[in-house]
């Protein structure tokens, strides 16, 4: 294995020359009964070849001693967390039902937020910011759900606002979660949902770490 700047780097990029190996006939291909890896096609395309949990212990186990936790090493928020040979080769990681494939076009699944024609809140510091520093929630949790929660609770009016919500109009705030689509799975911060007649709003959040 290619060490490369962290744990997570190394071992995706390691799956990828693991499944292009397998699609080339480079290496042997797993048998059909393996745990680690899923023929989903002919196996003649790096996309043809799933991998599992079971992949990543594996490699966690030959490489680095069993230290390190499978299930975070292919949790990727922005390409930066991405390994070199992804970035390199242009895949990225996407999550399924049974395991994990690579898909080609970085482009096609991340996305660069506008640096242009951005709208700036400005806290409004009222006693409902000194109930959320006096708990103490931010500074022993760094999970999305605490974020967006204590921001709705200490904001909740400017949040409302910008998001054009009428006064009166309850909303429910869904926290972090994966959905399907296609079997795919799309891993969400956190969602804002209201109705106005018959309609249905949902706000999409996502917490970045300078949030």
């Amino acid at each position: 294995m290619k060490k490369e700047r962290s744990k997570s780097r190394s071992i995706q990029s390691e799956l990828l020359r693991m499944a292009e190996g397998f699609a080339t006939d480079k290496h042997s291909r797993p048998a059909g009964a393996s745990i680690e890896w899923n023929r989903k096609g002919t196996g003649n395309l790096i996309e043809d070849w799933e991998f599992t949990n079971e992949a990543i212990k594996s490699l966690l186990s030959e490489h680095y001693k069993n230290k390190g936790n499978p299930f975070t090493q292919v949790k990727i928020d922005s390409r930066d967390q991405l390994g070199d040979y992804l970035r390199k080769m242009d895949y990225a990681i996407i999550h399924t039902s049974n395991g994990h494939v690579f898909r080609k076009g970085l482009t096609n699944h991340f996305g660069d937020f506008p640096e242009k024609n951005r709208v700036s809140i400005r806290s409004s510091k009222t006693d409902r910011h000194q109930i959320i520093i006096k708990s103490g929630v931010t500074q022993h949790s760094s999970a999305e759900g605490v974020f967006l929660g204590s921001a709705l609770f200490m904001e909740e009016k400017s949040i409302r606002d910008f998001l054009g919500i009428p006064e009166g109009i309850s909303t429910v705030l869904i926290p972090s979660h994966r959905r399907k689509f296609n079997n795919i799975q799309v891993e969400i911060d956190s969602m804002l949902i209201w109705v106005i007649g018959n309609h249905t709003y949902i706000a999409i959040f996502e917490v970045k770490s300078d949030s």
